[in-house]
């Protein structure tokens, strides 16, 4: 059964499932039923402590796919429009706060890292990653992101 909290969706929206999910269960969404998708990303090219961490990730990790962040929004695939029209879609700045521990969390959580590399290459990208950033960014900063919002209106 889908939830309320299947409906708002972020990054890990895997599209695949929800337009065969939704197919599947839509007798069960009110008349009036909206589908709000979300994305936000830090900008590598405008923010200096987002560039200089990126490009670390890269130094260990360099297939990694999920760089190069910039302002857009948010595709809906084709197969929507069976189901859904857009009614709006939104991108805005955000500067999120950030202190060095939580930012060095957030960059070793991405999947460039933690997700896809052995123990000791992880370990040593949070001691060069731990180094930049007190050389980098005061111990509170912002780092500049995007947000895109896409509202869905069922057919």
């Amino acid at each position: 059964m889908i939830k309320k909290a299947e409906i708002d969706n972020g990054r890990g929206f895997d599209w695949g499932r929800a337009s065969r999910d939704y197919a599947r269960y839509r007798g069960i969404y009110p008349r009036e039923f909206y589908q709000k998708i979300l994305d936000m990303a830090w900008l590598p090219f405008e923010d200096p402590v987002a560039g200089q961490s990126e490009a670390l990730v890269l130094k260990y990790n360099p297939e990694w796919t999920g760089c190069g962040e910039k302002r857009h929004p948010i595709a809906i695939p084709e197969i929507y429009s069976q189901y859904f029209t857009i009614e709006s879609q939104e991108v805005f700045d955000l500067r999120v706060p950030f202190s060095r521990e939580s930012w060095n969390g957030r960059m070793k959580a991405c999947r460039g890292i933690e997700a896809s590399l052995p123990e000791e290459d992880i370990a040593a990208f949070d001691a060069e990653h731990r180094h930049l950033l007190a050389a980098a960014a005061p111990e509170k900063f912002k780092v500049r992101h995007y947000a895109a919002i896409s509202v869905l209106r069922k057919r």
